[in-house]
């Protein structure tokens, strides 16, 4: 009876030391596995009235590879943060309207080849001809900047592939239309609020791949606008009357551009 018990707790002993008391795999041998961190699939990212920084979209930028939408309006970004543009190879859309960017952050957007639509509306920019190098760009919406005819001038030239252009409100006269000639792709047009006349409207008429363009609060008058419409019967031209505009926004618009004066002559001056 003793030498069973003997035994058994021998057998006990052994299958302790074969399994329980072992040495552990991969505890002290194999040295441990760095797991690298996984990448955001997020291709959209909306973050316009946010509080969103500079530091916080270099953040985006390098956590965020496959964005390919990025809205930043309102937010609190400067051209020190679009330094970090480039790293989102896939980005096809921008919105940086009213944003303290300035013309020195223009070289970051340039460098994103992929961007198909930039929005820098209701900004400082005054400066966009670092953009016409982007081979996919296709809307650019320049609302309420302070892009000047020389400005315009330097962003047509090389013929840019653009569609759809908004120069809304900027202090743009009929001296740099005949640029536009360049853009061969342009379609939709809006020169609302501009400086332009009838004579602008004459260059417009030549401009064949023009579909539809906004003149309305301009210093263009109902006869203009009718010949230009008898020239061009597949352009739909928007002016105070489609739009029915009040005499008060006319007005308005009278106001701004006499504010944008001194703008509109410095664009005639600077090659």
């Amino acid at each position: 009876m003793i030498n069973m018990t003997k035994k058994f707790f021998v057998a006990v002993l052994i299958a302790i030391l074969f399994t329980g008391c072992g040495p552990k795999q991969n505890a002290v041998d194999s040295p441990p596995v760095d797991t690298p961190p996984v990448a955001s699939t997020i291709k959209q990212l909306k973050l316009d009235g946010t509080e969103t920084d500079d530091a916080a979209l270099e953040k985006i930028c390098r956590e965020n590879p496959e964005l390919v939408e990025l809205t930043l309006g309102g937010t609190k970004i400067t051209d020190v943060g679009l330094a970090h543009l480039p790293l989102l190879a896939k980005l096809k859309k921008i919105r940086l309207s009213n944003t303290v960017i300035t013309d020195a952050g223009m070289n970051a957007l340039a460098k994103c080849e992929r961007l198909e639509d930039i929005d820098v509306s209701q900004t400082k920019i005054s400066d966009v001809a670092e953009l016409r190098v982007l081979p996919r760009l296709k809307r650019l919406n320049l609302y309420l900047t302070l892009v000047t005819d020389s400005g315009l001038r330097a962003f047509c030239k090389d013929g840019p592939k653009v569609e759809w252009l908004n120069i809304d409100k900027c202090p743009i006269t009929d001296d740099c239309l005949a640029s536009l000639a360049s853009l061969s792709a342009l379609a939709w047009l809006h020169l609302g609020g501009t400086a332009i006349t009838d004579a602008g409207l004459e260059k417009l008429a030549t401009l064949e791949s023009l579909k539809m363009v906004n003149v309305t609060k301009t210093e263009t008058t109902p006869k203009g606008i009718e010949k230009l419409r008898r020239a061009r019967p597949d352009m739909k031209v928007t002016d105070n009357v489609s739009e029915k505009t009040s005499s008060e926004d006319i007005t308005e618009a009278a106001e701004y551009r006499k504010q944008l004066a001194p703008l509109r002559e410095k664009g005639r001056t600077i090659n």
